[in-house]
């Protein structure tokens, strides 16, 4: 596994895994953390409206996280967790990293039981449709407004494969919610004019993933990378 680097950020092994930190906390089995918040609310179509919601941080999001994982992230726990916040808008600004011709991953946290990203979508960028290596994924929208686009395998010969949606594509705006996917596309829509961000947790990291492409019904994989760690640029 690479070692995950943060210039001028301490570096704490959790797992098997070196994590990139910005701070301690005193519990010493617990990664250290950043400040920060996550909030997740899925309401049932794009158009339901979006009650008010809590305000939390980046650590008080790690500790039900840490909580999750010593239960094996329970899917309705967590997914009612998701819901039940909001994340303060200051507190994503470190992650706002944007890159032209494709969406940014930023690094919030990550350790060998679970990872947490920012990704930032400017306008017409779009995620093929991928999948998660098994692991579970949950999306928040935070910022502008994604479409969302699930599917299932129906078989696979090698390189072949064949999809089908397993419903209509979602336009989720702030504190819509997706998953836990297993796989899906994602695009900030060119005529939404407007830039987007969601949240990303991920049930373990993994270091690559697989790309569908419906066209010629073929399966890749892509190795994944990091745009910024713990809000530093990694380029």
């Amino acid at each position: 596994m690479p070692r995950i680097i943060a210039g001028g950020l301490a570096l704490r092994r959790c797992g098997n895994q070196d994590v990139a930190t910005g701070r301690r906390t005193p519990a010493a089995w617990k990664p250290q953390r950043h400040r920060g918040g996550l909030s997740m609310l899925s309401p049932p179509s794009s158009s339901a409206p979006v009650p008010e919601l809590s305000l939390t941080t980046f650590d008080v999001l790690l500790e039900h996280i840490d909580a999750f994982v010593r239960r094996d992230f329970p899917l309705h726990q967590v997914l009612a967790y998701l819901r039940s916040n909001r994340m303060e808008p200051a507190e994503l600004e470190r992650y706002l990293h944007w890159c032209p011709g494709r969406y940014s991953r930023n690094l919030v946290h990550r350790c060998g039981d679970f990872e947490l990203l920012v990704l930032c979508w400017d306008r017409g960028q779009a995620a093929p449709i991928h999948g998660h290596e098994g692991e579970l994924c949950w999306a928040r929208v935070e910022v502008g407004c994604l479409r969302f686009r699930n599917y299932l395998e129906l078989e696979r010969d090698g390189a072949r494969t064949r999809l089908i949606p397993t419903g209509p594509a979602v336009d989720g705006r702030p504190g819509y919610v997706d998953g836990p996917a297993d796989l899906h596309s994602v695009e900030n829509l060119a005529s939404t004019g407007e830039r987007a961000v969601s949240l990303h947790l991920y049930a373990r990291p993994f270091e690559e993933c697989e790309i569908f492409d419906t066209e010629t019904g073929t399966v890749c994989r892509k190795k994944l990378d990091y745009d910024s760690i713990g809000g530093r640029p990694c380029q």
